[in-house]
């Protein structure tokens, strides 16, 4: 993905508009904090810990942290946070800075950002990108371009892909704001339970994820630190910003203890997809291999011929599963295969097919992915090859 430093337009910021800053005497390690800012980062740090590899944080220390650094009062929120907690987990820092090109006032929001790292000794990489032309050439909205383009930019930007973290300030409210939109769009358990807060897969770190935004917002304005405001998060037109602005306050308002709610469930998730992930591992593992050929289907488990993947479910394996493992067991197979989320209606469908031994019925999945029901064996496809790319 190409990047730049800010580009010079010769704009000024316009007049009220908020950047971000911070003041000269910013206490410049943990001993010297507030008390209550203190606590807010400790509490992070036990966050990460008992999330990455267990209690002693193995996951994350002495690593390389990439924070994902917009301006607004979460990702400066968290790059400070990990700033004072460097020593005890032995962490170095960077950050990435994206300027969308959306805005008039974004190029000056970009050198506040230079200007604030460069005051916590942190480097910073700065690129600019032209957001609607990418979401032209990629069809789709300039929503899902920019943080297309910014994931892209940030998994670049690590050291050592195998070992580094990727950190985004997402916190409790996008937590509850995640919730809602994977029930509305179908979603089952347990990835109804929301983002994860750490993904080793996809090498993601989200370390406020279970923190409220009034504690960040809070713990900023202690330390006498000023944000930028996206005006982009004032507007309805994007599903998350609709359930933050009309939904939430109402769930707030029948129970005010609503984000605790959702952490909760966040837990309850978190420790029902371990054990799910690993219950299922164990069961593919010990499936049989396929017939050497059956015609029109593939020959082996994993089958990557013409670009596309295959991966058998045998009878043997799924006679006497109860319901529950069987769709878990579905939805292990599609994770493996690709993006996209299996909607609960579907896989109940397959397996209701797969019970009354409905041979030749064949299921659509998110990301040209399909299930066929086939002698008593479950064959799921992958989509058509990718086209070459330069």
């Amino acid at each position: 993905m190409p990047g730049s430093p800010p580009a010079e337009r010769n704009t000024e910021p316009a007049p009220g508009l908020r950047l971000l800053s911070a003041p000269d005497d910013l206490p410049r390690t943990l001993q010297a904090l507030p008390s209550a800012a203190a606590r807010l980062c400790l509490d992070v740090e036990r966050t990460i810990k008992g999330v990455c590899d267990g209690e002693n944080g193995e996951g994350v220390r002495n690593c390389h942290c990439v924070v994902a650094l917009s301006g607004g009062a979460d990702s400066t929120a968290l790059l400070l946070i990990l700033h004072y907690l460097r020593q005890r987990l032995g962490l170095s820092l960077s950050a990435l800075h994206v300027d969308h090109g959306l805005r008039p006032e974004s190029a000056a929001e970009a050198r506040a950002a230079v200007t604030f790292c460069h005051a916590l000794g942190i480097p910073l990489a700065v690129h600019t990108l032209a957001v609607d032309e990418l979401a032209a050439v990629w069809r789709v909205g300039t929503e899902e371009a920019g943080r297309k383009a910014r994931y892209d930019l940030l998994a670049a930007a690590l050291p050592s892909p195998a070992a580094d973290w990727i950190c985004t300030g997402h916190h409790l409210g996008d937590l509850a704001e995640d919730v809602l939109m994977r029930l509305v769009r179908g979603c089952g358990w347990p990835a109804l339970g929301g983002m994860s807060l750490c993904d080793p897969a996809r090498r993601i770190l989200r370390p406020l994820l279970l923190t409220e935004k009034d504690r960040l917002e809070a713990f900023l304005a202690t330390l006498g630190v000023s944000w930028t405001e996206d005006p982009s998060n004032a507007s309805d037109t994007y599903l998350r910003n609709r359930m933050r602005h009309g939904v939430i306050p109402l769930l707030t308002a029948e129970n005010p203890g609503f984000l605790d709610q959702v952490r909760d469930l966040w837990q309850l998730a978190h420790i029902d997809a371990d054990f799910w992930e690993t219950r299922t591992a164990a069961t593919l593992n010990a499936a049989p291999a396929p017939p050497s050929h059956v015609e029109g289907e593939a020959s082996a488990p994993h089958d990557t011929a013409h670009g596309a993947e295959s991966i058998r479910l045998p009878k043997t394996t799924l006679t006497g599963l109860h319901q529950a493992e069987r769709l878990r067991l579905f939805k292990e197979v599609l994770r493996r295969m690709g993006e996209g989320q299996a909607r609960a209606e579907t896989l109940l469908a397959l397996d209701a097919a797969w019970v009354a031994g409905r041979g030749g019925t064949r299921f659509m999945f998110a990301g040209c992915k399909t299930a066929t029901v086939r002698r008593g064996d479950i064959i799921f496809s992958g989509g058509p090859p990718a086209e070459d790319t330069p």
